[in-house]
């Protein structure tokens, strides 16, 4: 920087007249020589402050110019009035500010600082009642280079570590850190990264039939043959007057509705459905019977596991056959024939008692005493009637020699046809003492 004596010299020298009668060069030579009083003391000039300007507490001597009136809070309260050029100084030793006015009159002044090394200069101009300063070549050269400062600590990592939740959606990921520069935690926190549940896969064919297992051993004889069919039906007898006009009914009960019942089968093809009703109209019954709702069978997938093989149960022997009720004879059937084959059935059942058999019906060979054998062995097998059942319906076949009537089964396995119109009701015995024994096929 400048000394003080030549920036005197340079104001006192090229300072005086301006040509310009609004401020004379005598009083602009003053306003330099009050500047260099200033920064000539080793004051530094940071710029032109306004109301707002805020230098701080400075560790160094500096100055600020100052034109705008008005109360400079952060200078220490100081005041410029209407017109007045002033300068702030602060030094560190006072720590106070202070105010010199360089001129009165100037209604602006600016001041621009180059940031040049070099030879001090200063240019000065007036226009408008704005007074401008434009300093040059201030900056002091560069100092030398200090010492190399200590190397600091090296960047480091703690413990990185990642986590990742169960949920579906777009995928994200934030990154959190913590810990200090030289062992620095990352956590990245991954979400939505589960992907969609696939589809179910088709399921394996079957595996192969296994090889047959060996024979196992007799089973125990089976049980008896199943009963054979009932015979035709007899001609229906003449219809009988008809019957006087009966009384009005009571009225009927409301409409209702049972439990509906759905069933579906496994065929491929068009769906389709029918509807059947049944019940009374109280109670009505939907059935709906789908078919057809079956897909095509998809392509074979590849050969599961064979599984193991299974057991083989046993064989049951053949069981007797069932003794026919007519022996093959139809419902046009003379009346001779039919009693031909009622004695064949007496007789059957004779030979079956006579021959020893262990089973009648469901009722044991050795319960049977020899008081019993006429009463079973002239009961009819089948038995036929006009109504259910009891002691006041003696069938049609009924034969005297097997005893009394009562209405109860003669032995476990007799069989009951009730011919009564649209009836045609099979009852099978299951026991040999009561009515009640009887129970409809």
């Amino acid at each position: 920087m400048a000394s003080y004596n030549e920036l005197n010299a340079l104001i006192d020298a090229y300072i005086n007249r301006n040509g310009v009668q609004a401020i004379t060069g005598q009083i602009l030579n003053g306003v330099l020589k009050a500047i260099v009083e200033q920064i000539g003391r080793g004051y530094a000039i940071m710029g032109v402050a306004d109301l707002a300007t805020d230098p701080g507490t400075p560790d160094a001597p500096e100055s600020w110019f100052a034109s705008t009136p008005g109360t400079y809070t952060n200078f220490g309260g100081l005041v410029v009035a209407d017109a007045e050029f002033a300068i702030f100084s602060y030094t560190p030793q006072m720590e106070t500010w202070e105010k010199t006015t360089l001129t009165e009159g100037i209604a602006q002044v600016d001041a621009t600082i180059d940031g040049n090394v070099g030879t001090p200069a200063i240019s000065v101009s007036y226009e408008n009642g704005v007074l401008t300063f434009d300093f040059s070549n201030i900056k002091g050269e560069t100092g030398a280079t200090g010492p190399r400062g200590n190397s600091g600590d090296a960047a480091g990592f703690g413990t990185v570590q990642a986590t990742v939740d169960a949920n579906i959606g777009t995928p994200e990921v934030t990154v959190q850190t913590s810990g200090p520069d030289t062992a620095k935690n990352i956590t990245f926190v991954f979400k939505n990264l589960k992907g969609a549940t696939g589809a179910t896969g088709a399921t394996g064919a079957t595996g192969p039939q296994g090889p047959t297992g060996p024979r196992g051993l007799q089973g125990v004889k089976g049980d008896k043959g199943d009963t054979g069919d009932t015979g035709p039906r007899g001609a229906t007898g003449p219809q009988g007057p008809k019957g006087d006009k009966g009384d009005k009914g009571n009225t009927g009960a409301a409409a209702g509705f049972g439990t509906p019942v759905a069933s579906v089968d496994d065929q491929v093809g068009t769906p389709s459905v029918t509807v059947t009703a049944s019940g009374p109209n109280t109670a009505k019954v939907f059935t709906f019977a789908f078919h057809n709702l079956k897909g095509e069978t998809g392509a074979q997938g590849p050969q599961g596991a064979q599984g193991p093989q299974g057991e083989k149960g046993d064989k049951g022997d053949k069981g007797d056959p069932g003794v026919a009720i007519y022996n093959g004879l139809d419902s046009d059937a003379t009346d001779e024939a039919l009693a031909a084959a009622q004695g064949n059935i007496l007789a059957e059942n004779q030979r079956r008692i006579i021959g020893g058999l262990d089973r009648l019906g469901d009722a044991q060979a050795d319960t049977i005493s020899s008081s019993d054998i006429p009463r079973v062995s002239n009961a009819p097998l089948v038995l036929f009637g006009y109504g259910a059942p009891s002691a006041s319906v003696v069938p049609l076949n009924w034969d005297d020699r097997a005893g009394l009537w009562d209405g109860a089964p003669v032995f476990i396995g007799q069989m009951y046809v009730n011919l009564s119109a649209n009836a045609n009701v099979l009852y099978v015995a299951v026991g040999d003492t009561a009515v009640a024994n009887w129970k409809t096929a």
